[in-house]
């Protein structure tokens, strides 16, 4: 009965162990007023990867990622936006 709990409670800590971190790339800036141009993500799985392209086509005036870790899984993400 223990092993039981331990093999169903132990693959949803890993998924609770995550850390989401978005940088923008010039500074705090307001990207509400701004309009998004260009979302790309990449993926990692057991640290093979990148799974996708994560390069932006279009020149953005401003440059946002968002980087997502989960214990076996993570994304980065590149967001354009323009004024």
């Amino acid at each position: 009965m223990k092993k039981m709990c331990i093999a169903a409670v132990l693959p949803l800590l890993f998924l609770a162990v995550s850390c989401t971190q978005t940088i923008t790339g010039t500074g705090p800036i307001d990207t509400s007023i701004m309009h998004k141009v260009e979302e790309q993500c990449a993926s990692y799985f057991l640290g093979m990867g990148p799974f996708g392209e994560s390069t932006l086509v279009q020149k953005p005036d401003t440059i946002q990622y968002t980087v997502h870790n989960y214990f076996l899984y993570s994304t980065f993400c590149t967001v354009g936006y323009n004024k």
